[in-house]
């Protein structure tokens, strides 16, 4: 059985690229990521175009996307609606705020008919503050929500470390000096304060190491202010699309995120050769094997992080061995198209009746 695809999403340069590629059907909605006034005519414009194509199966991810989608869904009288549950923005909410995202999220998981969680701890979370029942959510595999290209996030090939040296050079990390990584969305989320205040521990102010950041700053600002007084060399780029060859570059990834739902650049890095420093926060606990590929530190504790850095800094034998077991625990468990074979036969089990079927 094959499949009509249409992509609906929000305006924006993703999108054009996703028109280029020409795989599925692209629909805009404009949808704002928190409550706007412009939720009701987005949600008005959803029910139109799925009453349009009367798809047999709808799914949707992201808070917004899937409330509206799952409620256009229901209105729409779509059979199989999917929530895919990539995270909990709930998680280090509180008061009020915390009240209407539960509600959000409830209202969500009732119109879905399944909710898709990229991680077991995401899911057993999920169940666990009464926003679905457990039989109702579900867990692919070992989880994540598109698996690693294990092709393009690789381990660099002895013909291509001169190179990198050079493109190290140039971005200006300096030679034989440990390289830490810190990719991603620079958000409070993502635990960066954490980090800052890690690296001034005594512990790590005077150990030689450097630091190497790539990703969007979304915190106003905050970000590059708090690199104002470390001691390190700190080297900040805006994302990448070639984002595999600065893994290459790097020595460990650090990732002190607070929330998860399953940290795409701790596979990648894993998947790289690279071990990965992250905490045992919601989704972030799944994405490594402790003492195998890497290091879990508590949720939000400086002392631990600090120890774990200083710890793989300083010991390169032991940085060797996590990072020899790290890809291939990734290729055991999380390559693309293991995680795209789960998604095939779940999607493909779903009752579709044969008067709907194209």
């Amino acid at each position: 059985m094959g499949w009509d695809v249409h992509l609906v999403t929000s305006p924006g340069p993703e999108l054009d690229e996703h028109k280029i590629q020409n795989y599925a059907r692209c629909h805009e909605i404009r949808m704002k990521r928190g409550p706007a006034l412009s939720d009701g005519p987005s949600l008005i414009k959803w029910i139109s175009l799925l009453a349009k194509i009367r798809p047999d199966v709808i799914s949707a991810g992201t808070p917004k996307a899937g409330l509206l989608g799952m409620l256009a869904g229901t209105i729409a009288r779509i059979p199989n609606r999917i929530y895919v549950l990539r995270g909990l923005r709930l998680e280090n909410t509180q008061g009020f705020q915390l009240f209407i995202l539960e509600m959000i999220e409830k209202l969500t998981a009732r119109c879905a008919t399944q909710v898709l969680s990229v991680s077991p701890s995401l899911r057993d979370l999920y169940v666990s503050k009464g926003l679905t029942r457990p039989e109702k959510i579900v867990v692919l595999g070992h989880g994540s929500s598109k698996g690693v290209d294990t092709s393009r996030f690789r381990p660099a090939l002895v013909k291509e470390r001169q190179t990198l040296e050079q493109m190290r050079a140039q971005i200006g990390l300096r030679p034989d000096v440990p390289v830490l990584g810190l990719f991603g969305r620079h958000t409070k989320d993502k635990g960066f304060p954490i980090f800052f205040d890690a690296l001034r521990q005594q512990e790590l102010a005077e150990l030689p190491l450097q630091i190497l950041a790539v990703g969007d700053d979304e915190s106003a600002g905050s970000f590059l202010s708090g690199t104002d007084s470390l001691a390190h060399n700190f080297v900040s780029l805006p994302r990448a699309k070639d984002l595999e060859v600065y893994y290459r570059m790097i020595d460990v990834l650090c990732l002190p995120t607070l929330r998860e739902g399953m940290p795409n650049v701790a596979l990648e890095a894993q998947s790289s050769g690279i071990p990965v420093i992250t905490t045992t926060a919601t989704g972030a606990i799944d994405s490594v094997e402790h003492r195998r590929t890497g290091i879990l530190v508590s949720k939000g504790s400086v002392g631990e992080l600090a120890w774990a850095i200083a710890l793989l800094v300083r010991d390169k034998s032991l940085r060797d061995s996590l990072a020899g077991n790290a890809r291939p625990w990734v290729l055991d468990r999380f390559t693309e198209e293991r995680v795209n074979a789960d998604h095939l036969v779940f999607y493909s089990a779903l009752p579709i009746s044969p008067r709907q079927s194209r």
